[in-house]
């Protein structure tokens, strides 16, 4: 049986189980709210939502969307409970609770890659916090959140910014001109969709395509390798092809693949996680 973790409204989640229930696959729900609200109880070797009981050895995979912001209140040790037990207890889990928190600091995260890119490149970045944005003298920027909080990604521009100051950390990037590539890696497979957008962030704009990209070999077997280093074995790695190279920009731990398969003609990252989840 596969265990889909998450919320019940989250786009993601309703793309996967559509093609699961398509393929009459056995499939369980857990939405994260049974747990918030105390429905959830979890024992030795199995879990138990209401009256009704889940072993874990059940389960031939997992697909981990769990919302780790979302502890409040007395829920907290639940939700560190079910964590547990998706690190160490059920098996086949994209990904591991313990493992998705490492774009909680995208810097750090692209910087730990540096020792596995050969042809892949990183690109120039700095971090400034409670500092004025007039240090940024030379080259053009785009700034994001540090964080894994969504943020909207815009280009530093000297006249509209010289007097701000960011009480956060702030991470400034080299604007790349060049392809907005968004890579799925599905253990070891990987899917290439590339965006033509109006607009820096692809995301916030109406005027955009999508189509599969077919990738270099070289580039797809370093993007199969960036999921390893991170132990992600479901993740979005987002690129930039310029002229002369390809540049990684970050890694997502829980990648909304839908938001990408929707505008394609076909279901191969839904069918590829299925593959990886039934084992």
């Amino acid at each position: 049986m596969i265990l889909l973790v998450g919320s019940a409204e989250e786009e993601t989640l309703k793309c996967l189980s559509e093609v699961i229930l398509d393929r009459e696959l056995p499939m369980f729900f857990l939405d994260q709210k049974k747990i918030y609200d105390g429905r959830l109880k979890i024992l030795s070797d199995h879990f138990k939502v209401g009256d009704e009981k889940y072993y874990f050895d059940n389960f031939c995979g997992v697909l981990n969307r769990i919302s780790l912001t979302s502890y409040r209140g007395g829920i907290r040790d639940t939700i560190s409970a079910f964590c547990y037990v998706m690190n160490i207890r059920l098996k086949n889990v994209l990904n591991r609770a313990i493992n998705c928190v490492s774009n909680d600091s995208k810097l750090n995260q692209i910087s730990s890659l540096r020792p596995i890119l050969k042809t892949i490149q990183l690109p120039k970045a700095v971090i400034l916090a409670k500092n004025d944005f007039s240090l940024l003298k030379k080259g053009r920027f785009i700034f994001k959140s540090l964080s894994s909080e969504r943020s909207i990604v815009m280009e530093y521009r000297k006249h509209e910014h010289k007097n701000t100051c960011s009480e956060e950390p702030v991470l400034f990037q080299e604007l790349l001109e060049g392809k907005n590539i968004r890579v799925h890696v599905v253990k070891d497979k990987c899917f290439a969709v590339a965006i033509q957008s109006d607009t820096i962030d692809y995301r916030y704009t109406n005027k955009r395509e999508f189509y599969d990209y077919s990738l270099p070999e070289n580039v797809e077997e370093e993007c199969i390798q960036i999921s390893k280093k991170l132990k992600l074995p479901f993740c979005g790695v987002d690129l930039i092809k310029t002229k002369d190279a390809y540049y990684i920009l970050e890694v997502n731990p829980t990648p909304g693949y839908s938001f990408y398969e929707r505008r394609l003609p076909h279901k191969r990252i839904s069918l590829a996680l299925i593959q990886a989840l039934v084992g």
